[in-house]
């Protein structure tokens, strides 16, 4: 080759990196930066033949890893390199296999090596890069591994600043989160903790109106709506909260309506109050603490605009937060006779239920116990030394003073 024709390569490659940098800074979403990324990756490893991305899906705990990006693009990975990514999770650290295939490099037959290193962040594998390239000797595999270690961090940048958008959207939540939780906490009663709720809640979401029920023997019961003090004269729209709250939470889900066309879940009750309450949109969250449902809040705006997803997470968790506060402030108003009353019936619930089994069959004995020793009749025997005496005596008196020299026989003696 002379100088001409390698100056005129060297001007070729500068002209194609400078084009995949371009698209490589100008992506805009995580797949398109991805694909991007590995392109421009494989395109600075002499003699690349595939190349593959993989990522650890987004859900807490998850180990699979899905394919992110692969090079040629739309081509699927081979499987001696889906494998050499497998071998790289199990060991946590970059590996160098021998594919046992062979590449013409310039009509010069050249072994092909598998290159893989992972993405660590915070001590755990976020992803795996795998390259397939032809090398002759292991300056050039030392050097593909070194551009995978240097790469791999504008993956590990992309992935930071995702995580930096979610906490970034989720601080607002949270704060106003912990300052509902300290102003219902701040309240002595379950009452004012409540109507506390219920009113920053809808200063938080700018909602007409928000309520809270309570759940007791299945049926729920409003017990405070915000900037509301008295609501006992509003009673059809008493009854259509607490309608509204029971068919969200008899159907174990959050309620948004007005429900997109596929929804599967039945909103007539929320139809019907927003038909009668001008409510353009309203939005039913049960409550879930110890295991059971104690409750729902409802959410209220008049027409236009809707509830977005950002304000439903802000509903989320400050309900998630100050449900259990909210639950124990209840316990501890509730008056005696109540008290009494729910202990019976959870009593009876355990007894008569499933599961206890040792407490039914402790009942069971001390059951059969009473009714034996209440039903059961027996003779009982004492016994001890006894003396036969005779009930009348009869005396022989002597008209004269004198004594008896001799008796033959003597009392008892036949």
């Amino acid at each position: 080759m002379g100088v001409r024709e390698g100056m005129q390569q060297t001007s070729d490659d500068s002209s194609e990196f400078r084009d995949l940098w371009v698209s490589f800074s100008q992506s805009a979403s995580q797949a398109e930066y991805c694909q991007r990324w590995l392109e421009l990756q494989c395109a600075r490893i002499p003699y690349a033949k595939s190349g593959v991305l993989l990522l650890r899906a987004d859900s807490e705990g998850n180990e699979s890893y899905t394919v992110t990006g692969s090079w040629p693009a739309s081509s699927e990975p081979q499987e001696a390199i889906a494998e050499l990514a497998d071998r790289v999770v199990d060991e946590q650290c970059g590996l160098v296999s021998d594919l046992e295939e062979q590449a013409l490099i310039n009509d010069i037959p050249m072994s092909l090596y598998g290159v893989a290193y992972p993405l660590k962040i915070d001590q755990q594998i976020a992803g795996i890069v795998a390259v397939a390239v032809a090398a002759g000797g292991d300056k050039a595999l030392a050097f593909s591994m070194e551009q995978l270690q240097w790469g791999v961090s504008w993956v590990e940048l992309m992935i930071r600043r995702h995580q930096r958008g979610i906490l970034s959207s989720e601080l607002p939540r949270l704060r106003s989160a912990v300052e509902v939780v300290t102003s219902v906490l701040a309240d002595d009663s379950f009452e004012l903790s409540s109507m506390t709720f219920v009113t920053e809640l809808a200063a938080i979401l700018e909602c007409e109106r928000v309520s809270l029920g309570i759940m007791r023997y299945g049926k729920i019961s409003v017990k405070a709506i915000s900037n509301s003090a008295e609501f006992g004269k509003q009673m059809n729209l008493v009854r259509m909260l607490e309608a509204a709250m029971e068919e969200a939470v008899f159907q174990r889900s959050d309620i948004r309506f007005p429900a997109a066309a596929d929804c599967p879940f039945i909103i007539h009750d929320h139809a019907r109050l927003s038909d009668k309450h001008g409510s353009g949109a309203i939005y039913s969250l049960p409550l879930f603490q110890a295991n059971r449902y104690m409750g729902a809040v409802t959410f209220e705006r008049p027409g236009d605009p809707p509830f977005s997803d950002d304000e439903l997470e802000v509903a989320r968790s400050v309900t998630a937060l100050c449900g259990e506060a909210l639950a124990l402030k209840q316990r501890n108003d509730r008056p005696l006779y109540q008290v009494i009353g729910e202990f019976g019936y959870e009593q009876a619930r355990r007894l008569l239920g499933a599961g206890y089994l040792g407490r039914k069959v402790a009942a069971l004995l001390l059951i059969s116990v009473t009714l034996f020793f209440s039903l059961a009749e027996e003779t009982y025997r004492i016994t001890g030394d006894t003396k036969l005496e005779g009930a009348v005596r009869q005396v022989v008196v002597a008209p004269f003073d004198g004594y008896v020299d001799s008796a033959r026989a003597r009392v008892g003696d036949w």
